[in-house]
């Protein structure tokens, strides 16, 4: 099992929406994944624009243009709902942008250091974790798409009227089209995150162990070689950074400004009929800033697996040698 493959098995769903690692390596971008992409642009360009050229009492222009802001928190929490709104979009916009730019050298290389170094155990792990992660993947879709359509729904329900129900059912439309489309797309990249973590962390792991049994049965050549698969696991951790860094600067930046603008909504809301409304983007909130959390862990988790195998050789030197800690196996 090679990496293109592993990764391919996490497309189960984006691939329904355009997005694939086999799309991507051969830059085929089908009519669904350019239409997703104007919608995205569209609702950017309209909600900045409408934040700075309609004024808040300009309330029968903000129905009749289907304003989110407006829709969810009326006049005094309308800017910071588009806000939230355009986070959203922005954030989704910027995993296209990555996908359509991103050449996939990281992947290639990795795979190919990956195919250096893989063993029966590391597939094996490996294919667990897929496994699990595709089972959690189904879940942040159907919660993250459930609980975001809800809420769109009530603000839809909650604001309809005869005279501008066609523009209530446009805002209903884009915002469902935008939230379950790019729900999938945020999702898969997360995913692919967390996956590539994972594939470190268990190569990682391998090392460490193999490592341990070298060091008590002092078999210095065998170590020598472990230099060397260690070395090489470090240079799938550069290529991987590669792909790394992008995606937890686009999440985490857009989310951060998500979350102080949810918490404007929550708090300066005066209207009692958003309550629930309150209560989904509070819920919704914490689950996405929690994900942030786990990332930063998770990547914090390669760098100590990464030194624990120079942490094992120097305490079973300082143990054999004393205060002359002696590395002959470097020599």
């Amino acid at each position: 099992m090679n990496l293109i493959n592993i990764f391919s098995e996490l497309d189960f769903i984006s691939k329904y929406i355009g997005i694939s690692f086999k799309d991507q390596l051969l830059r085929k971008f089908g009519i669904l994944f350019k239409f997703e992409y104007i919608i995205i642009l569209f609702s950017i360009i309209r909600m900045a624009t409408q934040n700075f050229l309609i004024n808040d009492n300009s309330t029968e222009l903000l129905v009749l243009l289907a304003d989110p802001g407006y829709y969810i928190g009326r006049n005094n929490t309308r800017i910071m709902n588009n806000m939230i709104y355009i986070s959203f979009d922005f954030n989704y916009l910027l995993f296209i942008l990555f996908y359509i730019f991103d050449n996939f050298e990281w992947l290639l290389n990795m795979n190919r250091i990956f195919n250096e170094i893989k063993t029966d155990s590391i597939d094996e792990k490996i294919l667990k974790s897929v496994n699990k992660v595709k089972i959690y993947l189904k879940f942040i879709n159907i919660y993250n798409s459930s609980i975001v359509s809800l809420l769109f729904f009530i603000v839809w329900i909650i604001n309809l009227s005869k005279n501008y129900f066609f523009s209530n059912l446009y805002f209903l439309i884009e915002a469902l089209i935008i939230v379950n489309f790019g729900s999938f797309a945020v999702s898969r990249f997360l995913s692919v995150y967390y996956m590539i973590c994972k594939i470190l962390k268990i190569c990682f792991n391998e090392v460490n162990y193999d490592f341990e049994i070298a060091l008590k049965s002092g078999n210095i050549n065998e170590l020598k070689n472990l230099f060397e698969k260690h070395n090489k696991v470090c240079e799938l951790t550069y290529e991987a950074n590669k792909a790394l860094r992008p995606i937890f600067v686009i999440y985490s930046s857009t989310m951060s400004s998500f979350t102080v603008y949810s918490l404007y909504q929550i708090l300066f809301s005066k209207s009692s009929t958003h309550t629930i409304i309150n209560a989904i983007i509070l819920t919704n909130n914490i689950v996405l800033t929690s994900l942030t959390f786990l990332f930063s862990l998770i990547t914090g988790n390669i760098d100590f697996e990464a030194k624990k195998a120079f942490h094992l050789i120097h305490g079973y030197a300082k143990y054999l040698f004393g205060s002359r800690i002696l590395f002959q196996v470097l020599i």
